[in-house]
Formats: C-alpha cells, sequence, structure tokens
C-alpha cells in the first residue's frame, strides 16, 4: 500500500515496527515462501502493540519535525 501511494505522487513513511526483534525484511510474499512468510508476519505481530507503535510513529514525526 505504501509503494501504491507513493507512485502517485504521496510522501509516505513506513517506519519498521518489527525492528525491536532485529528484522528489516521479511521476505517473499508470492510463490510457496508466501506461507512461510505469512507465518512469521504473524509471529511478529503478536510482539506488538498499540503503545509501541504510537512511540514508533511519534518518534517518526519527531525525526521529521512534526
Amino acid at each position: 500500500m505504501a509503494r501504491r501511494l507513493a507512485t502517485v505522487g504521496h510522501y509516505v513513511l513506513l517506519p519498521n515496527l518489527y525492528y525491536r526483534s532485529d528484522v528489516e525484511e521479511l521476505g517473499p510474499f508470492v510463490g510457496e515462501a508466501h506461507a512461510a512468510t505469512r507465518q512469521k508476519l504473524m509471529q511478529l505481530m503478536g510482539t506488538i502493540n498499540i503503545p509501541m507503535v504510537m512511540q514508533d510513529i511519534d518518534a517518526v514525526g519527531g525525526f521529521c519535525g512534526d
């Protein structure tokens, strides 16, 4: 979704919400590897909560000068 919005001219900030788990990329979302990537994503989603996400969003906003 971020890529789609950016390609039509919008600025998009997409923080890595999973950096606390040392994750930079999840992997492919196509082909046979898709199931493994989806399972990994679902496990990672359980490691964050709304306060953590808001802290990250605030940090990005602060970095960009609000």
